[in-house]
């Protein structure tokens, strides 16, 4: 050996040793890491189960530092103030830049506010120091004005305090050494001053300068962290300012809905209203324009910058159309006169500058007063009358659907829709609102259900501002994308699109969950119910019908079946059923039909209030069933899908009142047994296909009778029933803990 060391060759001897110190090394290492993982895995299962927001906490990644100084963002966020300020509504072309022909001006500072006494305050506040104009019929088309109601102007009482509180989250962002958990910590002793003090504060007609400012704190969305475009600023304020918003958005919210003075077709940020109502009507609308052989034109409008670019005078004038005025309106106007804003950067908050534009960021009373200024566009449109050709659910004129900024124009005829265009690039005019041209899009639900491959009619062209807009074959809308309504399959094809998205979450998750060795089944589990199952099953009351009558598994429930197998290290010729009860889990299925349950819940107590357009949309889709024009149109509506789903015969009337409300429990166990009945159904190879024999289809089912309602009754053996009480048995049990 030593001759070899003196050659320079290491013999066979020093090989086989570096083998094994090597071999040992690396067995080593894995027992270290994996200790590692188990003991990183434990700590984070425990904080889990004893703070679940110091858990979350760690989960997310931290933000990556700027290299932009203070002065630097100042600037970026005046000029896109400046932006807004002088940017033409009727341009939408890339010829007119605010950028360049309103060059970066010198930083405006906060000016000190005019310091006055209040009648009910000793101390200095900020008066308003702009009245509310007069009102142009001729530019803002809405209903009379309506005298001032005294239960806006009455007092906030403790209750009312409480009830801000309990809107109040414990984690708050708010700006200052007082936290939100602080004071719903002593909320009992504080109540009665805070009420006093809002009072005050309401009575005067002042706001205190201090609850007046708001940070702004960049968050990088992606791209170059050098450039501050690639950056989104969130907004926080005093959280004594956010709880007095609170209570007087509460009290404004309700008069409003109370007296009936906001816009049918706006569902965003209403109590009782939903994402997927809105879905729902553009289905039944889809469903009675098919049973009718004609076309149903949709344009998904895109504002830019719609919250930031209110004109606040202009926002003055729709309360006071709405009926708001004496003490609210001058409280809601004192918030705004004076809102200086500074930015919160690395070298800490910077110089501040007034913001003169838009609704206040990070404000709980601004989406209501976003809300009151654009409900009036409704009544713009029906000012057309005939030429909007607008569409009718129940013998009813559905309006253009609204979801804060977020609008869908809706007509039967070309012709109509352009004219409802017209229409709304008047109303931005005269509302100083910007859309944009490039991001509307044009959509048409034709009654055979194609896409006509992109071509249009004769006749059939739509324009904004003479700028030509794209008719698109599908679009997102409130975080669905639509597409043509298949005869077959409905909008099964929204669920694929989920499916990709709710991949690349899962995938996202595990990466994270490695990175911090959260690696535990258990961990894992408890992660894909909290990041990706939210993806999966977003909107399963609009498509949650039609995957389930489909004859295979769909794509949603195999990303589902993926994780269970990969989770549990079992290969993919394991029975889905058999991983699900391992791991006491349920499939996704009974998810969608508790979430249908309860939407059918809502459809019902909808139908009672007559002004609901979602309640017409649940009477038309009925209606349609009942006289059977959606099988004439050789397609199933929602509801008879819904009916084929729950797999129970209806009375001999042919009618679903007796469905008033269903037990979600019982129709959770039916789905269970079907499931499972379909799992362990023996898998035989199909025949080779011939021109003579066809796939049995949900569709065909459908069409198996001549009734105006069809049923499919499910009777399981002895043997799949007892094989259901064991199944249920572990899919209900409680995962047991490494």
């Amino acid at each position: 050996m030593q001759a070899s060391l003196n050659s320079g060759q290491p013999s066979h001897l020093a090989k086989e040793a570096l083998r094994i110190i090597s071999n040992c090394y690396t067995r080593l290492r894995k027992r270290k890491a994996g200790a590692w993982q188990r003991q990183q895995g434990s700590s984070l299962l425990h904080m889990q189960r004893t703070d679940a927001r110091k858990f979350f906490k760690q989960w997310q990644r931290e933000h990556p530092k700027s290299p932009i100084d203070a002065a630097t963002w100042l600037r970026h966020f005046v000029n896109l103030q400046l932006k807004r300020t002088f940017q033409p509504t009727a341009s939408l072309t890339a010829t007119s830049n605010p950028a360049t022909s309103h060059p970066t001006a010198a930083i405006p500072s906060c000016s000190p506010p005019t310091a006055t006494v209040c009648p009910s305050s000793s101390h200095p506040t900020t008066a308003p120091t702009t009245a509310p104009p007069a009102i142009n019929p001729a530019t803002c088309h809405s209903t009379p004005l309506s005298t001032a109601s005294s239960e806006l102007d009455s007092d906030i009482s403790v209750a009312d305090v409480h009830a801000a509180l309990d809107k109040l989250s414990s984690s708050s962002a708010c700006l200052g050494p007082l936290k939100a958990v602080l004071i719903k910590a002593g909320r009992d002793a504080l109540t009665p001053v805070l009420a006093a003090l809002f009072n005050a504060v309401f009575r005067s007609g002042c706001f205190p300068p201090e609850w007046s400012l708001g940070a702004i704190t960049p968050i990088h969305k992606k791209g170059d962290t050098a450039d501050p475009n690639n950056y989104r600023g969130i907004t926080v304020g005093h959280i004594l300012g956010k709880l007095y918003a609170l209570a007087i958005n509460t009290r404004l919210n309700t008069w409003l809905e109370t007296q009936g003075l906001r816009a049918r077709g706006q569902a965003g940020f209403r109590q009782g209203y939903r994402t997927v109502d809105n879905c729902f009507i553009l289905r039944a609308l889809a469903e009675r324009a098919r049973s009718r052989g004609v076309k149903l034109y949709l344009c998904a409008v895109d504002f830019e910058k719609a919250f930031d670019s209110v004109d606040r005078p202009l926002l003055w004038a729709a309360l006071q159309r709405a009926g708001i005025g004496g003490t609210m309106l001058q409280a809601i106007q004192a918030m705004y006169a004076d809102v200086p804003v500074c930015v919160r950067t690395e070298e800490g908050l910077s110089g501040c500058f007034q913001s003169v534009l838009g609704v206040k960021q990070g404000c709980p009373l601004s989406p209501l007063l976003f809300g009151i200024f654009l409900d009036d566009f409704e009544g713009h449109i029906q000012q057309l009358g005939d030429a909007a050709a607008l569409p009718q659910l129940a013998g009813r004129t559905v309006p253009p659907l609204l979801f804060a900024d977020d609008m869908f124009l809706l007509s039967s005829s070309a012709s109509g829709l352009q004219a409802q265009l017209h229409a709304l690039q008047d109303y931005c005019n005269a509302k100083k609102l910007t859309v944009n041209a490039k991001k509307t899009q044009v959509m048409i639900m034709r009654p055979g259900g194609g896409s006509g491959n992109g071509k249009l009619a004769a006749g059939e062209s739509f324009e904004y501002a003479g700028l030509p807009l794209e008719v698109a074959s599908s679009t997102k809308y409130l975080g669905l994308t639509f597409s043509q309504l298949s005869k077959q399959h409905g909008f099964a094809s929204c669920a694929d699109v989920l499916a990709k998205a709710g991949r690349q979450a899962m995938f996202a998750m595990r990466r994270r969950a490695w990175e911090l060795g959260a690696c535990l089944v258990e961990q894992q589990c408890m992660l894909f119910d909290v990041f990706v199952k939210p993806v999966l099953s977003y909107g399963c009351e609009l498509w949650g019908v039609d995957v389930l009558l489909r004859p295979d598994c769909s794509s949603v429930e195999r990303v589902h079946r993926w994780f269970c197998r990969r989770v549990q290290g079992l290969p993919k010729q394991v029975t889905a059923a058999i991983s699900l009860a391992e791991l006491g889990r349920q499939p996704l299925q009974s998810f969608w039909i508790r979430q249908l349950v309860r939407f059918w819940n809502r459809l019902q107590n909808s139908a009672v209030d007559e002004d609901r357009v979602l309640g017409w949309a649940f009477k038309d889709n009925l209606e349609l069933m009942r006289e059977g024009g959606d099988l004439a149109a050789g397609s199933a509506c929602w509801s008879r899908r819904w009916l084929h789903v729950l797999q129970s015969a209806p009375p001999a009337s042919g009618t679903l009142e007796w469905l008033t409300e269903l037990d979600e429990a019982a129709v959770i166990e039916r789905a269970a047994a079907a499931y499972l009945r379909k799992c362990l159904e023996p898998k035989t190879r199909p025949l080779p296909k011939t021109p003579r024999s066809r796939p049995a289809a949900a569709s065909a089912i459908l069409h198996q009778t001549n009734s105006p309602i069809t049923c499919i009754t499910f009777v399981p053996t002895s043997l799949f029933a007892s094989l259901h009480l064991t199944c249920m048995k572990f899919m209900t049990a409680k995962p047991v803990p490494p």
